[in-house]
């Protein structure tokens, strides 16, 4: 009954009641939970080594414009056999196409920061010549045949070509080298040839005088490759002097007016000199 009246009398004047039994104990599985320390999850392997790989900077593309030089000679021959007087007469023609000139104008992409592919244009001339000797059947005799020889100037031989390359290229200080090969081809390959001469002849028709020796220009194209190295060194930020060494090949048959075709080696080693733009 004393208790009953304290308890009344702590209500009356607001005090808390007394607990009436021992407290809940926190259950164990959650006091586990507390103490227990945060979980770290451990990073990707793949993300850290790409957040770690330097990205590639500067600029990808170059741009490169080239004035080229072709040493060495082209030489082709020709044979023609032609009928006249119930006879068979022939042509045997040898053109010279002397060192060439030309230009080069190409695109370069790094895919990395040593490889890259390239593609560029080149052109070329040569200044040719050709020596010929021809027989013509002699209209009153049988094998009889009249002789004439000369040499003609003024030939010319051209070609264009696409050159697509796996480009290895390293940067030492002021100093880029580059590796490069690939395909080639040859869009046009042109090249003067002689036909039979023109000449006049009167009794008794031992000789013949040539009057002129008419020239065709046969072309073709023709697939091959090329290889080569290159050498820059820094004049500006983005801008190069160039030189480049190039080897290309491709053989290909142009076909005659009349019958009958010439064999041509088109490309050859291009010394190149110019600018490399970067941007």
């Amino acid at each position: 009954m004393r208790l009953l009246q304290t308890t009344i009398a702590l209500v009356l004047i607001g005090a808390p009641p007394l607990p009436a039994g021992p407290a809940t104990a926190e259950p164990a599985t959650a006091q586990a939970a507390a103490r227990a320390p945060e979980k770290k999850t451990a990073p990707d392997k793949k993300t850290a080594a790409a957040k770690a790989k330097p990205k590639m900077t500067g600029p990808r593309f170059t741009l490169v414009l080239l004035g080229a030089f072709t040493p060495g000679s082209l030489d082709t021959s020709v044979f023609r056999s032609f009928e006249e007087f119930t006879e068979t007469g022939s042509l045997q023609a040898d053109h010279s196409f002397d060192s060439g000139i030309g230009g080069e104008i190409g695109l370069q992409y790094l895919l990395k920061k040593s490889l890259g592919l390239a593609a560029s244009f080149s052109f070329l001339s040569r200044d040719g010549s050709a020596t010929y000797e021809a027989e013509f059947p002699h209209p009153l005799l049988l094998d009889t045949p009249r002789e004439a020889s000369g040499t003609i100037d003024g030939l010319s031989y051209k070609e264009t070509a696409i050159h697509v390359d796996v480009v290895y290229t390293e940067t030492k200080g002021a100093f880029t080298y580059a590796l490069f090969a690939g395909p080639t081809f040859f869009l046009s390959v042109e090249a003067d040839a002689l036909k039979v001469p023109q000449y006049s002849h009167t009794y008794p028709y031992d000789t013949v005088t040539v009057i002129s020796v008419p020239v065709e220009s046969p072309s073709g194209s023709a697939f091959g490759f090329n290889l080569g190295g290159e050498l820059g060194y820094r004049l500006a930020k983005q801008v190069d002097a160039g030189l480049r060494v190039r080897f290309s090949r491709a053989t290909t048959d142009l076909d005659l007016a009349g019958g009958g075709s010439v064999e041509v080696s088109a490309g050859g080693f291009a010394i190149g000199v110019g600018v490399r733009i970067r941007f």
